[in-house]
């Protein structure tokens, strides 16, 4: 659930910074608590700003990866050194820039151990008031006083900022005369850097033990020895180092937090930011911001969005997330910098720059990237936009920079082309405001909806109830609109024709509605909050599934939705399965589903509600599904929940629309008569294996009919009796087909399997009704 500076926590594979906590202190020896050190660094590292102004540079959008704390504290000292070894051998081949919070630090030799078998010319820099050179300590060869001794049988070393050692370390230095800088020739020395840099190979991995601080700023660690370094000291060091070596990984050891005393903890948060910062920024050419997977039926040339009449300064804009694109006509003259470009042309919409489709795309981009007030008006953009320009970062107060592009089909122009990359926004966003802004875009068409789901329920009393001041009317309202979302269908082939969006956000699904189709419970229920919103009535999400009896598990929803690892919980992700509704009118409670899908409509009061959302002895509401019968659970839960997976689904999640089809069990459409079901197959044998399966169950539940569609100009009668009752839902389905098999076969087929996935449509008839 947290992330190193507070950031957003960026999957592994895309993350620069690795941050590996190890709350280890099997062997000290003075004062104690280092094992609370990883935590209370990442905590104060909160409060650490991004933006570090030496550098001009934010380190945290390269993408930062907070791996859960190594459980090892029970371990023996000896064990805890293998399993240290034996993790850093995977971080090792990474190429990533790992950083283990410890602890103390006996932690390191495994590390160390680690990385030398990837990186055969490592030497090792230490930083400490501690020589660290036993051989063996109270017993163990794996003390944190043995650290450099275990590490020096891996690779060399070079020692800083030594002020106390034993006599049998002191000839152990001699006798070897081992690179160590002491204290006093620190103080004495004006080219100890240059020297200390003499003795490194070109591959450094670097431990700093927050001892070689002076006590008067680090009075936090175990043995605290006076006459240490200061900050200055140190960090000139480190940039120096960083500069001129390749540094592969570093840890920082032995803070033993003091409650109520702050200051050591954010000191060495801001050490472990600053020297990752240093190693970066010396380091970029070879790293890549995290970057979401390109979505290739969105990706369009930039000629292919713009009005052909005579321009010459064409900007394109693209959010990584969604492939999201548009292009406009602009006047470089207009604006001498980002932050005026956004200004001047991304917050506007000017149709006369741009297609009609760039406009519609560039709206879809300003809710994702400006912050949203409850007007629903734009604000600022987001903190920790990240702007790309051909992979480089841009910011918002430089010049921007156009490229001539020439090509045969077009007349030369300049090209400003850019990506805005979300993944690192630090914001929370304002779904409420988002909502009313969406329904102010379409507010002629959604009001028409609503007025003609009243007037189709109460006639003439339309006119009053869509404006109710009663609680009466307030119920009759949400009662109508909420039974006309119900009735729509519980679908998903919607998702593969038209806009092919992966998934519809609250105003792209009341659009659906209207159309005549409909969406999934979540997307459903998004829109019936949609209109609670911009009417003025007060609701939040409940949440639950099949078999969710409870407890509710926020903090496991609330870490897969923060690492979006949903390998992590797998058996929580039933308590996410399912929204619905509570409102609040006045203090009159109401509770609605409005998802359908063999789902029944409820619209609840009173004692009703309280039987379902106690935290004790739930009641259910039993469901006949498809495959099985079910009983599904309700949850009163926190709202960032359900707002944060509405988010990820919609922008984050990876193939979602696939996910929710096969994955789920979802299929294409479930009625109370009738489930589409897409059956994916290689050959004969596959596909009748499927059917045959289907046949089975079709006795086991008593279904009326099953029916294979895969000629579609030869359907049986289950067929035909769909396509007479529903043509329109016929021909989207029919229309679904190819993109579906594209979608399919890009995601899950096998690389190394040459044979491509065909489908065909399974009719399964539940009811005669």
């Amino acid at each position: 659930m947290r992330n190193f500076m507070g950031a957003r926590l960026t999957k592994f594979e895309k993350s620069a910074i690795i941050i590996l906590p190890v709350p280890y202190e099997g062997t000290v020896t003075y004062g104690s608590g280092t094992g609370k050190g990883p935590d209370a660094i990442i905590e104060a590292s909160y409060h650490v700003e991004f933006y570090d102004d030496e550098l001009d540079f934010e380190p945290y959008i390269y993408g930062i990866h907070t791996l859960p704390n190594m459980e090892v504290h029970d371990f023996k000292p000896d064990n805890a050194f293998e399993a240290i070894r034996e993790k850093g051998r995977d971080l090792a081949k990474s190429g990533k820039l790992v950083i283990m919070l410890g602890g103390e630090h006996s932690i390191t030799p495994g590390m160390v151990a680690a990385f030398a078998e990837e990186y055969k010319s490592l030497s090792v820099l230490q930083l400490d008031a501690h020589g660290d050179l036993r051989n063996r300590y109270d017993g163990t060869l794996y003390s944190h006083a043995c650290a450099m001794r275990r590490v020096k049988e891996y690779c060399p070393a070079v020692q800083i900022g030594i002020r106390s050692l034993t006599r049998s370390e002191n000839r152990l230095i001699h006798q070897n005369q081992l690179p160590v800088f002491f204290m006093r020739d620190i103080r004495t020395q004006k080219n100890w850097m240059d020297k200390a840099l003499e003795n490194l190979t070109q591959e450094v991995y670097i431990t700093i033990d927050v001892d070689v601080f002076d006590p008067s700023i680090m009075p936090s660690t175990g043995t605290p020895e006076p006459g240490g370094m200061l900050w200055d000291e140190v960090i000139g060091f480190l940039k120096k180092v960083s500069e001129n070596r390749k540094v592969v990984a570093f840890d920082i050891v032995e803070l033993s937090p003091q409650p109520g005393f702050i200051a050591p903890d954010f000191m060495t948060a801001k050490l472990t930011y600053k020297l990752a910062g240093y190693i970066l920024k010396n380091q970029i050419s070879n790293i890549q911001c995290p970057t979401s997977k390109t979505h290739p039926e969105r990706s369009k040339k930039a000629m292919d969005n713009i009005k052909k009449d005579d321009l010459s300064y064409i900007f394109q804009l693209t959010d990584s997330a969604t492939e999201f694109r548009c292009a406009m006509r602009i006047d470089p003259k207009s604006f001498s910098s980002y932050d005026e470009l956004f200004e001047k042309y991304v917050k506007i919409i000017n149709e006369k720059n741009m297609t009609t489709e760039s406009a519609k795309n560039l709206s879809v981009i300003q809710d994702c990237i400006f912050e949203i007030d409850d007007n629903g008006e734009l604000l600022d953009l987001y903190e920790g936009l990240i702007l790309k320009q051909n992979d480089d970062i841009v910011y918002l107060e430089e010049m921007p920079q156009f490229q001539l592009v020439q090509s045969k089909d077009h007349p030369d122009f300049m090209l400003l082309d850019i990506n805005v990359d979300r993944s690192q926004i630090t914001e929370e966003g304002n779904p409420y405001g988002y909502n009313i802004r969406k329904w102010r875009k379409n507010q002629l068409i959604f009001e028409k909806f609503i007025y003609d789901c009243l007037k189709e329920n109460y006639g003439a009393e339309a006119d009053r109830i869509i404006e109710p001041e009663t609680l009466e009317d307030c119920l009759r309202f949400l009662k109508a609109v909420g039974k006309k979302i119900w009735d729509s269908d519980f679908e998903l082939y919607s998702r593969f024709i038209g806009d092919k969006l992966w998934f519809k956000d609250p105003a792209e699904t009341l659009q659906n509605i209207i159309a005549g189709r409909g969406g999934t419970c979540t997307e459903k229920s998004a829109a019936m909050k949609l209109i609670s919103d911009a009417y003025g009535f007060k609701s939040e999400y409940l949440l639950g599934g099949p078999g969710a009896k409870g407890p509710f598990p926020v903090d496991a929803l609330r870490e897969m939705l923060q690492t979006l690892d949903f390998e992590l919980g797998k058996k929580y992700m039933i308590y996410w399965e399912h929204t619905a509704l509570l409102y609040d009118l006045d203090g009159y409670d109401v509770m609605i589903d409005v998802t359908n899908g063999n789902i029944p409509f409820l619209f609840l009061t009173g004692q009703d509600i309280e039987d379902l959302l106690k935290a004790d002895h739930k009641k259910s509401i039993k469901v006949k599904m498809v495959l099985r019968d079910e009983e599904f659970y309700y949850h009163v839960t926190p709202q960032d929940i359900p707002e944060n997976l509405l988010a990820v689904m919609q922008d984050w999640i990876e193939d979602v629309d696939l996910i929710h089809v096969f994955d789920d069990g979802l299929g294409l459409l479930i009625r109370h008569d009738y489930y589409v079901w897409p059956v994916m197959y290689r050959d004969e044998d596959e596909k009748m294996e499927e059917y045959s399966w289907w046949l089975d169950l079709k006795k086991k539940r008593g279904f009326s009919g099953v029916e294979m569609l895969d000629n579609f100009s030869l359907p049986g009668p289950v067929v035909n009796d769909f396509k007479e009752k529903y043509p329109q839902k016929f021909v989207d389905i029919i229309e679904a087909y190819n993109y579906l098999v594209e979608r399919y076969n890009e995601s899950y087929r096998d690389p190394d399997d040459n044979r491509m996935y065909n489908m065909a449509y399974m009719f399964i008839k539940l009811s005669e009704t």
